[in-house]
């Protein structure tokens, strides 16, 4: 499953795996749904090995997204990225990765903790959340080599 130059595609995303707005245990997140409602959830970070032309892919250890003791905020997939690179990449070490998520993940903060650990990243940004990358983006003039029509004028 290598391909871009022996790398190895690692996709990170968080998924959902309960809900309920009458059923909560102290690892549950919440929100609040309308006025008076509350929902409890519990999320992970799911961590999977993928490669082009592959239709299998290979499941890696997951981070869970718990309420932490002594933290304020909720948890989050921001940190559990982080905390999932802290516990996992050294097993992963002898494998070039290049990490692959959505803009969730394209913040600083990740990007550095990626960098650091020597590897590379393949990150959604969206133009609303990312307005600097994407005035950038539509400043480039393609030549007359580029496939396609300029991304500013792609349907």
């Amino acid at each position: 499953m290598r391909g871009l130059d022996g790398h190895v595609l690692i996709a990170w995303d968080g998924t959902e795996y309960h809900c309920s707005d009458t059923i909560s245990c102290p690892n549950c997140s919440h929100r609040k749904r309308g006025k008076n409602k509350t929902e409890y959830f519990h999320t992970l970070l799911a961590a999977t090995v993928v490669a082009p032309g592959h239709n299998r892919a290979v499941p890696l250890e997951s981070e869970f997204i718990v309420p932490r003791d002594g933290h304020g905020k909720q948890d989050c997939e921001s940190r559990a990225v982080r905390r999932w690179l802290a516990t996992h990449a050294a097993q992963y070490a002898r494998i070039k990765r290049i990490y692959l998520g959505d803009d969730l993940f394209s913040r600083l903060r990740i990007c550095r903790a990626v960098l650091s650990e020597g590897n590379h990243f393949l990150f959604v940004c969206k133009p609303d959340s990312h307005p600097a990358t994407e005035e950038f983006r539509a400043g480039i003039k393609l030549d007359g080599n580029s496939p396609g029509p300029p991304l500013d004028k792609a349907h």
